[in-house]
Order: structure tokens, then sequence, then C-alpha cells
């Protein structure tokens, strides 16, 4: 019924998957072993219509009415270069409680180094609702569930 009150061509839109891994891909200078992974900034996000914002649901059968909310996780990696890795490293220890007392993630710690880098800064986000903290249930419910629903890898 939504699909008549839109423009929104709906059976297609639930064929797209809700993102796509992201696989980082280097050459030349930085090809051999020179970029490092810092850590992973975890998001766990409830998706949302992109139109109206309302909170999307999967209901089990006609007699259920509540439905669950479509819950998924989403990995943000920071990386750097090889080079300055124990500094970036280093930088992040001495402010982690600072980060934490000022509700900062390693992605914004990524955002204020020069050295450092995460997949938010560069990956388009949509506008699903993200978490204040992990699920009820635990993650490799939905890690599982994720990695049979991926197809396909963006390639950076």
């Amino acid at each position: 019924m939504v699909g008549d009150l839109s423009d929104v061509d709906w059976d297609q839109w639930v064929e797209k998957k809700l993102l796509l891994k992201t696989r980082m891909r280097e050459w030349g200078g930085i090809g051999r072993n020179r970029i490092k992974r810092i850590g992973v900034h975890r998001q766990y996000k409830i998706r949302r219509c992109s139109e109206c914002g309302e909170l999307f649901r999967v209901y089990e059968g006609i007699h259920d009415t509540v439905g669950n909310y479509v819950r998924y996780i989403q990995d943000n990696e920071v990386v750097c270069f090889a080079q300055h890795y124990s500094v970036v490293m280093t930088t992040y220890l001495r402010n982690k409680e600072r980060l934490k007392d000022n509700k900062q993630t390693f992605t914004d710690f990524a955002k204020f180094t020069p050295f450092a880098v995460s997949d938010l800064e560069f990956i388009p986000q949509n506008n699903d609702l993200v978490m204040d903290g992990p699920f009820a249930e635990p993650d490799s419910f939905f890690l599982k569930r994720q990695a049979r629903a991926y197809s396909s890898e963006a390639v950076i």
C-alpha cells in the first residue's frame, strides 16, 4: 500500500542491499603493506525510510501485529599509513579516556588526526538510525545473516 502513496518503486527498493561491504584497493607505493588498520568502529543501525523517516519493520505472518525492526551492523575501519602507525596509536591511547568522557568515537578520533582516516569520511551514508549501544541479540546473529545477504563488494 505504501508504494501507491509515493513515487518509490518499493519492489525495486527491497531488492537493494542494506549496504555493500567495502574493500579498499591499494596500488603503487601504498600497495605493499603500507596501510595499517588501527581499529574498527562498530555501529548498530535500524533501517529507516528515506522519504518519511519511519522505521522499517518485518512481520512474521498475518498474526504478527508488532513486527521487528530491520536491524544491521556496520563496521567502519580506521586506517593510517604504516609509517605513522606508532604515532597514531600512541596518540589514541593517550587520549582514549578523554574521547570517552566527551562521548566521541574512534571515527571522531580519525577526523581530528591528520594521519588517520575512517570509512565514514569517504563512503556515502544513509539516514538510518544509529543506536547508542549493541542490540539484545549477539552480534554473530546479525553478522551471519548479513554475510548471506551480501552478494557483492564495493571497491574503492
